[in-house]
């Protein structure tokens, strides 16, 4: 069965969407803090709540950025039948046969792993980096495809945990090479 996979505004935005959630305490913490004690420190009720959205806002938008700019362009497409993988770049299309896959290595946060509630909102992120036999390497992001699974054996499969999912530098060099 083939499918096919492409990056598009819905799947970019349903990572991103936590961060919303984030912002609504901030706000209600300006307004608890300003009915409290007054109006009178209501920049400094403000300023704390800028710095506590910040906390959370830019690791968040530093992943984003970074996986929409691996995933720019791309497309996957699976053939579980023929065990085939075609990876389409702006540049070039690669097809990968299961059997070249050496590594298959998978970079999820705990909360995904043990699929439980996710605390933070960068916990939704995720990344699969592929290297092949004549070592190409490529990294397929939650944006392309959310958890990708591909039937190989398990001694080619490795999970990685990731408290934070930003994409190894190596694999962001290989990626630019």
């Amino acid at each position: 069965m083939k499918k096919e996979y492409k990056v598009n505004l819905r799947s970019r935005l349903r990572h991103f969407w936590p961060i919303y959630i984030y912002l609504f305490p901030d706000i209600g913490f300006v307004f608890y803090a300003n009915y409290s004690f007054g109006t009178q420190d209501l920049m400094l009720y403000i300023n704390i709540a800028i710095v506590m959205f910040m906390i959370v806002f830019i690791p968040t938008i530093y992943v984003h950025i970074e996986y929409i700019l691996t995933s720019r362009g791309m497309a996957l497409t699976v053939d579980d039948q023929d065990q085939l993988l075609k990876i389409k770049t702006k540049n070039s299309e690669r097809l990968i046969r299961f059997d070249d896959i050496v590594l298959f290595e998978q970079f999820k946060t705990p909360p995904l792993i043990d699929k439980r509630q996710q605390w933070l909102p960068w916990a939704s992120y995720n990344y699969v980096t592929i290297t092949t036999s004549n070592n190409e390497r490529f990294v397929i992001t939650c944006f392309l495809i959310d958890e990708f699974e591909l039937k190989i054996p398990k001694d080619r499969i490795k999970l990685t945990k990731a408290l934070y999912p930003s994409i190894n530098r190596f694999d962001l060099k290989a990626l630019l090479d």
